[in-house]
């Protein structure tokens, strides 16, 4: 018996120490598989179907920005002008989803800058080409931005800011008053100098008048000069 209980444990030992051996091997096979690579999400820039809230969620995290255009009745004219402005001015970085539906609308989706785990959603539907610019880059994060969102901001090419017009208007203003004192200035000396030169030859006028016919003295003796002579002539 106690051969048989012998034989019987050792046996039950090399059973246990066989299994913790394929046990072994097997996690060890299974935790050096490489891991499952993740599926891309590749989604065009313009799709014809509506875009699921995975493919939204990929997007907005992203730093894009969706832009949904539903219709009815489809129009071509409003049609090619928005996805012109998608593949020109958004350098990939705006997704437009257009299909037809029960409703006719425009918006453009992007994350909500003052709550970064919301997303904004702008009206967009009666809006034109530039409008759509303005707001595309004012909601789009990815970086680099486009281009033209940059020199937007930089206002290169642009119209001048309202302060800088307020400025301008502002110099040239103080610039003519100025000029146009420093000319009434030398214009009333000049003035001045001119009446003060009239007088002075009105006056001497006057003196050259009085000097060039003495008469009125001699009209103002004649009297007296023809009362003697008749006093001299009776004596």
């Amino acid at each position: 018996m106690k051969e048989g209980s012998k034989r019987a444990l050792g046996a039950i030992i090399v059973l246990i120490m066989l299994f913790s051996i394929a046990g072994s091997a097997l996690f060890y096979t299974q935790t050096q598989q490489p891991e499952q690579e993740q599926p891309k999400t590749e989604i065009q820039q313009i799709t014809e179907r509506a875009l699921t809230a995975d493919e939204r969620l990929f997007i907005l995290r992203a730093g894009g920005v969706v832009v949904e255009y539903t219709y009815k009745d489809l129009n071509y004219t409003r049609k090619t002008e928005i996805e012109d402005f998608i593949l020109k001015k958004t350098e990939g970085k705006a997704i437009l989803s257009e299909y037809k539906s029960e409703e006719d609308k425009l918006e453009m989706i992007g994350i909500d800058q003052t709550n970064p785990r919301a997303a904004e959603v702008r009206n967009m539907k009666e809006a034109d080409s530039s409008a759509l610019f303005d707001n595309f880059c004012q909601l789009v994060l990815a970086q680099p931005k486009p281009l033209d969102c940059t020199l937007k901001g930089l206002n290169i090419g642009g119209q001048p800011s309202p302060t800088t017009n307020t400025s301008v208007q502002n110099q040239t203003q103080t610039a003519s008053q100025n000029s146009t004192q420093n000319n009434t200035q030398p214009t009333s000396n000049a003035t001045a100098q001119n009446q003060t030169a009239t007088q002075n030859s009105t006056q001497i006028g006057v003196n050259s008048t009085q000097q060039s016919h003495p008469q009125n003295s001699t009209l103002n003796q004649t009297p007296a000069a023809s009362k003697n002579a008749t006093q001299n002539e009776t004596k």
